[in-house]
């Protein structure tokens, strides 16, 4: 399921990016954009804004708006590079926050982020095809860092493409 053939990938017409905080961000946005262009697909991205990271004394709601303007940038400018003409169908971007385990007043318990993003931004858009970056680094920080890929590769009903 990680790897489609070029005959399935013709038949994609709902692609999901995750992105994350990392190295990969630019990495998944090229290939969505590039599948998309080349499938006739409508493209989503997604993003979780981590509570974790949240500077002292915002409130969660304030920094999830603050990430949505800064990943919003990165991905229009990306996006705006690699499709020139303006072909691409969608490519909007919907950020969710994401209060974690830190103390941040939130109004439900959520689970994990990787939870919260597939049933509140994948699963609603019934995707044919997800993309997702793969952790880079060494074994030990692989196994330590929340992989969403593999979360979503095991918790999803469509293939997951990981992209490193």
């Amino acid at each position: 399921m990680g790897t489609e053939s070029s005959s399935a990938a013709s038949e994609y017409k709902r692609i999901f990016a995750v992105l994350e905080d990392g190295t990969t961000e630019a990495e998944v946005v090229k290939k969505a954009v590039g599948e998309a262009l080349r499938c006739g697909a409508h493209l989503r991205f997604g993003y979780v804004a981590h509570g974790e990271a949240l500077p002292l004394g915002e409130s969660l709601k304030d920094f999830a708006e603050e990430e949505t303007r800064r990943i919003g940038g990165l991905v229009e400018a990306q996006v705006a590079a690699l499709d020139p003409a303006g072909d691409l169908d969608g490519g909007e971007l919907e950020v969710i926050p994401y209060g974690g385990e830190c103390c941040v007043q939130i109004d439900e318990a959520v689970g994990t982020a990787n939870g919260q993003m597939a049933e509140e931004l994948i699963e609603p858009f019934c995707p044919d095809l997800v993309l997702c970056g793969l952790p880079k680094g060494s074994r030990l920080t692989r196994f330590l860092k929340s992989n969403t890929y593999r979360y979503l590769k095991r918790n999803l009903h469509c293939p997951v493409l990981g992209v490193s």
